[in-house]
């Protein structure tokens, strides 16, 4: 009997370990499983993403030559022109146009420049009512954005307005002033606000 119960027990233990093994092998075959199961997914891509700065763009109808020439000028007699501009920027919330500019040559002393603009929308055929930004001599005309005074406002594109000058020689100038000359560079500069 002992043989046998040897045997009984040595087949008893290797189906214990048998089975234990099996067990096992199926615990970390389930764990596995567990571990590597994927869930449901969805995905989308945006592509061809595109960014672009905006523009504050400015122009004049002086076509990049001079529009403005008086000549046989005499103290007290003013001369007058005018100059359009054009918002064409894209930013609608731009500061006023501010205009600036510099005179050079003997004459800039003596010379007194009124400078006045129209409402957004106006141009030189119809300027409408007129404000004044600037009156006195070419010499003391702010020559930087920050000293300009606000002109128009042109938050719209493709908005006009006009600006107007006056030029005359003072009528106190000296008959030293004969034969002299001045010449004048504006700017006008829009920013974003």
């Amino acid at each position: 009997m002992s043989t046998e119960t040897n045997q009984s027990e040595r087949k008893r233990a290797g189906a214990l370990i048998l089975g234990a093994g099996l067990v096992s092998a199926l615990g970390v075959g389930a764990l596995g499983l567990t571990a590597t199961s994927a869930a449901f997914t969805g995905t989308t891509d945006t592509n061809g993403l595109s960014f672009t700065a905006a523009s504050v763009d400015l122009t004049d109808d002086d076509f990049a030559g001079v529009n403005f020439v008086a000549t046989g000028m005499i103290p007290g007699t003013a001369v007058t022109d005018c100059i359009e501009i054009e918002y064409l920027g894209d930013v609608d919330t731009v500061d006023p146009v501010r205009m600036y500019g510099s005179f050079s040559g003997d004459l800039a002393a003596q010379l007194v420049v009124t400078v006045e603009h129209g409402a957004a929308g106006s141009t030189c055929v119809a300027p409408g009512a007129l404000t004044s930004i600037y009156s006195g001599t070419a010499a003391a005309m702010p020559t930087t954005y920050a000293a300009a005074v606000a002109g128009a406002d042109l938050d719209t594109t493709d908005t006009t307005a006009a600006y107007v000058f006056t030029v005359e020689i003072d009528a106190a100038a000296p008959n030293t002033s004969q034969g002299d000359n001045s010449t004048a560079a504006f700017t006008w500069e829009v920013q974003s606000s």
